[in-house]
């Protein structure tokens, strides 16, 4: 019961989250429900029912094709617009880990993209067409999604980072040492009764929009 309840918790999470409606979501989040007892199963059925037949729009097809080749370690060509141009790009993409972020309402996928010659990170949203190739690809035997994201405040990743101080004032100290907020942090109480946050932190810009 317990796992289930976890589970479906963590579909219901990604669901409010995500921008776009995944029907994949609200799939699994039907069958976790069917596995719940019928007090509680019932009215989270309810819940998935009417996202469950939403296949056909893009960002369900560009899912299904992007979770796909990742299963299957086939290459997929995109189309993707980045949020700074209105020019769409062409790009053969080796999907290497998919990435959910609640603080952008998104879902990523970072692989070697074509062009670049390079690891980059695609919001799926932001991909207006996906198509599977026949392409094969093998992930570096080196590449650790987790531990790539290990240093990034958000999604951003980077080999350099910089150590980011903030002061909290007495008010929000006990609020700020509820939570852990990124795996370097360290708190240290001030002679004010309020509290230094420090961390180690890849691409701090992300930080802006949380501070």
């Amino acid at each position: 019961l317990q796992e289930a309840t976890a589970l479906f918790l963590a579909a219901r999470l990604l669901d409010r989250v995500s921008d776009e409606p995944n029907p994949y979501v609200a799939r699994a989040m039907s069958k976790l429900a069917a596995a719940l007892p019928p007090a509680i199963g019932t009215p989270l059925q309810e819940l998935a029912r009417p996202r469950l037949e939403e296949t056909d729009s893009p960002f369900a097809q560009v899912f299904e094709v992007i979770t796909l080749g990742w299963a299957t370690r086939r290459k997929v060509r995109i189309q993707h617009r980045s949020a700074t141009s209105e020019r769409v790009h062409e790009y053969i993409l080796s999907p290497y880990w998919i990435e959910p972020s609640g603080m952008y309402n998104a879902t990523y996928v970072i692989g070697y993209a074509s062009w670049f010659e390079a690891v980059r990170t695609f919001k799926l949203e932001r991909i207006l067409s996906a198509r599977l190739t026949e392409e094969t690809y093998e992930i570096p035997p080196d590449f650790n999604g987790p531990a790539l994201l290990q240093s990034a405040w958000g999604i951003a990743f980077g080999e350099e980072q910089q150590e980011v101080v903030l002061r909290f004032v007495p008010q929000v100290t006990r609020r700020i040492k509820e939570s852990a907020w990124h795996p370097s942090q360290v708190v240290e109480d001030t002679p004010d009764g309020g509290c230094l946050l420090r961390m180690q932190v890849a691409n701090p810009a992300e930080m802006v929009y949380w501070i």
